[in-house]
């Protein structure tokens, strides 16, 4: 809701497409490879995406020719929240 109402479009999904639209910024946290792979379709050219979610395996299929003909940047990783949270607090207010 309050990305919304910064203006930023917001797409909840209860099923994985190839494509959901063509965004500038992705944020997955759905921790399957059906969901990382619908946000790397689901971005424009030069996008970024991010995900915080937790891969329990080394052998992902990630389509890196793909990403690399798009110029899209991933990120994958826990987020650094502890440090981050009095400051998204005080956006918040």
């Amino acid at each position: 809701d309050l990305a919304e109402k910064n203006g930023i479009p917001v797409l909840e999904i209860d099923a994985y497409s190839k494509a959901l639209g063509k965004f500038d910024l992705v944020a997955d946290s759905s921790g399957s490879k059906e969901g990382l792979q619908s946000a790397i379709r689901s971005i424009r050219s030069y996008g970024k995406i991010t995900s915080s979610a937790i891969f329990w395996t080394n052998s992902l299929e990630i389509p890196f020719l793909e990403m690399y003909d798009k110029g899209v940047n991933l990120n994958i990783g826990r987020v650094n929240s502890y440090e981050w949270i009095p400051e998204i607090l005080k956006r918040i207010e």
